[in-house]
């Protein structure tokens, strides 16, 4: 019940943000200059998702200090579909441990 009686806050977030539900009306990409190259900037991709890697590769070719990592046996949900895998990328990410 109580997820049906809230208003959907997230839901019209994301469809502000959104064109057409699937594309953002303001890409990071275009704006990833931007952000100062000491912080880093770490993509995590699945190896079997169906989302492409190119954005990551653009990203990486627009600034320096970007790095672009893949769990071969995950899907787009990375988090989910190698948990175990994920923690470890999280933590030594976190740490800056390569």
């Amino acid at each position: 019940y109580h997820c049906n009686a809230q208003l959907p806050t997230g839901e019209e977030g994301f469809r502000t943000i959104s064109d057409l539900l699937a594309w953002s009306k303001n890409p990071m990409i275009d704006r990833i200059h931007l952000i100062d190259e000491r912080i880093p900037i770490r993509f995590l991709h699945g190896g079997q998702s169906w989302i492409e890697i190119d954005s990551s590769w653009i990203a990486q070719g627009k600034r320096d200090n970007v790095f672009i990592d893949t769990i071969n046996d995950a899907g787009h949900h990375v988090y989910a579909d190698a948990p175990d895998e994920f923690d470890i990328f999280l933590k030594r990410t976190l740490m800056n441990k390569e």
